[in-house]
């Protein structure tokens, strides 16, 4: 249930880039700023947009730290593997923070 299935239709706005935008920062880090970030549904939708739209992919150089916390202690961060050719998941502390996390805000 890393993706449920929403409530109701939201319309989100983010800017469109290939590697997050705000960077060095925790998940709790950002919760406790008030910074609102894409979540793991909203991280493989863009891949998939940006994967029809130009035939490439999303996190090359970093990773995507997204909103979507399990259990309050794993968070889960998303990248591509250019020497894989794979994308990849793994859940990381919400506590850490290293200079290739970021998180894709929300414009609106």
């Amino acid at each position: 249930k890393l993706i449920p299935t929403p409530k109701k239709s939201i319309t989100r706005i983010f800017e469109e880039s290939i590697e997050p935008t705000v960077f060095n920062v925790s998940y709790n880090g950002f919760i406790k700023k008030g910074i609102y970030f894409a979540s793991l549904r909203e991280r493989l939708i863009m891949e998939m947009q940006y994967f029809k739209k130009t035939g490439n992919h999303l996190d090359i150089q970093n990773y995507t730290l997204t909103s979507t916390l399990i259990n309050k202690s794993s968070v889960v961060v998303a990248f591509w593997c250019h020497g894989n050719e794979r994308a990849y998941l793994y859940t990381d502390n919400p506590d850490n923070q290293f200079g290739s996390l970021g998180v894709r805000p929300f414009l609106s």
